[in-house]
């Protein structure tokens, strides 16, 4: 049933437009989710699986996902017993739209992008557990796909207070500032990231 309902939902992605439609269809995979798997805010395993992404994908040289995370995820989403699924069914979601823009641009959808990281976030406040950094990361980018520029700003001073360490909330405070400092400790000590790469950063 649990499969069933995470293809349903990913396969609806792409008819999404319209503002009500948008909610409605957040609103569907957060309450379904919630329908068929049990709500726990003393457990972390959404947590750890999100910081487990993170430092893979976006904190890592490389940034690929393992074969053990693929295959943690795989587990989690066909376990009946998995607490807080609806926080990875919209990781799912959102990682399925990322997939059709990078495929054709012309399924770009700034406010859906935006309202779905949000609901992620909320889903986590709501938890009363720790907003992860993956979501920070995703939310800097969808303010600025959404050309709200001055938050993001001020989202990427709050994310490096809490997370100073990370190498591309780093990278966007670069991008925002132009800080020689910045730069200098990207090019010193991450001259390798991927990301550091991509935006060619010397």
């Amino acid at each position: 049933m649990k499969k069933i309902l995470t293809i349903v939902l990913l396969m609806f992605i792409g008819t999404v437009s319209a503002q009500n439609e948008i909610d409605e269809y957040i609103n569907t995979v957060i309450v379904e989710s919630k329908n068929l798997n049990q709500v726990d805010s003393k457990d972390l395993t959404m947590k750890n699986t999100f910081d487990q992404f993170y430092n893979e994908v976006l904190q890592n040289d490389n940034g690929q996902i393992s074969e053990e995370l693929l295959d943690k995820i795989t587990l989690l989403v066909e376990n009946p017993n998995t607490k807080n699924m609806q926080i990875m069914n919209l990781l799912l979601v959102f990682q399925d739209y990322i997939n059709e823009v990078s495929e054709n641009q012309s399924t770009l959808n700034p406010e859906f992008q935006l309202k779905i990281v949000n609901a992620i976030e909320k889903e986590f406040i709501d938890l009363k557990q720790e907003v992860p950094a993956l979501i920070y990361v995703y939310k800097i980018e969808a303010l600025q796909t959404n050309d709200m520029f001055d938050e993001s700003d001020k989202l990427i001073e709050i994310s490096l207070k809490k997370f100073p360490n990370s190498i591309p909330i780093k990278a966007y405070k670069y991008l925002a500032t132009e800080d020689e400092n910045v730069k200098n400790d990207l090019v010193k000590n991450h001259s390798n990231h991927w990301f550091v790469k991509q935006l060619d950063i010397k």
